[in-house]
């Protein structure tokens, strides 16, 4: 980090800040310590601006984006810092909102204390998702049952029952079952066959497995039984 610089006007102009560094690099040029810094603003205009913003440059020319960027391993927090500035009802003095809570309610706050809540008991800025409350339930209410998408026939037929729709007596229609020719199937019932044919007029001599042809079973020894088999075959 070379450069620090605040705003008190939503970035339209910038103060440069005085940067502090207690780490030395270490001998590949690195320092991973947090960076200080400090910079004089005059108290009317903190008190005055609403919010002052902070953002930073490093060597390569990139600078903190003023909104949120995604990140693959980021944590959503690249922007500018923003802090929320309030006047301290009843008494000459500011207070400074931080930008983002962790708490479930404020009434696990460690700070609560020290914070100005408004008469309704909830902070003076409201967060982005509370500000967005109406747009979110919006875009997020359930579709009309017309609108929704059906799965499975089960659904479908109760679907269109409570659309008023026709429901050929006896209920939910069943799903279609897939046909299987008599030669693809196996197996007679019992745990032992299982994925056997037991139905044919070959038999193999190692095996029960049945077939209907001698070139199967020709086949099934060449790749199942064949001592002398590749293991690419």
């Amino acid at each position: 980090i070379h450069r620090v610089e605040v705003t008190l006007n939503d970035g339209h102009t910038w103060m440069p800040a005085t940067i502090h560094r207690f780490e030395k690099p270490s001998e590949f040029g690195m320092v991973y310590c947090w960076v200080h810094w400090t910079v004089n603003v005059p108290l009317d205009a903190l008190r005055g601006c609403g919010e002052f913003a902070v953002r930073a440059w490093d060597d390569s020319q990139n600078c903190q984006p003023e909104r949120p960027s995604w990140n693959l391993m980021g944590m959503m927090n690249n922007p500018w810092f923003r802090v929320k500035v309030h006047d301290v009802p009843g008494a000459a003095a500011v207070w400074f909102e931080h930008p983002t809570r962790v708490e479930p309610n404020l009434g696990h706050a460690w700070d609560k204390d020290r914070l100005h809540l408004t008469a309704d008991g909830q902070l003076a800025s409201p967060g982005w998702q509370e500000r967005l409350k109406a747009e979110y339930s919006e875009a997020f209410k359930p579709l009309p049952l017309q609108e929704q998408p059906l799965d499975g026939e089960e659904y479908n037929d109760k679907a269109r029952f409570l659309r008023s729709e026709n429901v050929k007596k006896g209920g939910a229609k069943k799903a279609p079952t897939m046909e299987i020719s008599a030669e693809a199937m196996s197996g007679d019932g019992t745990i032992n066959n299982v994925g056997i044919k037991t139905s044919g007029k070959v038999t193999c001599e190692h095996c029960s497995q049945r077939f209907d042809t001698e070139a199967a079973k020709k086949l099934h020894f060449k790749f199942i039984h064949d001592p002398n088999r590749h293991q690419e075959d």
